[in-house]
């Protein structure tokens, strides 16, 4: 059986490698041109974050690292998955990095704030 807090860690990874991979793709399916990824996913990193923050409002900081980890993994993943050409690659990872850190405090912030709102209703 695995214990509750790596079940959240696994949770926040599976979120960060979700997000850029579906800000790509929706991006494109979309035809949102150049800054639409990026504009996506911070209304992506905002909800997975607030996920994550539900799930773990203690250990926010540990939902925000291993959200960066999955990051990089659904980054490469994607680059290496794309039919075009992105060698460059490793400054996405960065770009995700730079845009995502106040979208994912804010995230955080409102899931621990459903969260302790629940508990004390309980």
């Amino acid at each position: 059986m695995i214990s509750n807090s790596k079940r959240q860690g696994y949770v926040a990874i599976g979120l960060g490698i979700v997000a850029p991979i579906a800000a790509y793709r929706l991006s494109q399916m979309l035809a949102l041109g150049e800054m639409g990824p990026t504009i996506l996913g911070v209304g992506i990193f905002v909800g997975l974050a607030a996920v994550a923050g539900y799930l773990a409002p203690d250990r926010f900081w540990a939902s925000i690292l291993l959200i960066y980890v999955g990051v990089a993994i659904g980054t490469t993943v994607d680059a290496l998955m794309s039919s075009s050409g992105r060698n460059l690659f490793p400054f996405e990872i960065a770009w995700w990095w730079l845009v995502g850190a106040l979208p994912l405090a804010m995230g955080i912030h409102l899931g621990r704030s459903v969260a302790k709102e629940r508990e004390r209703a309980v």
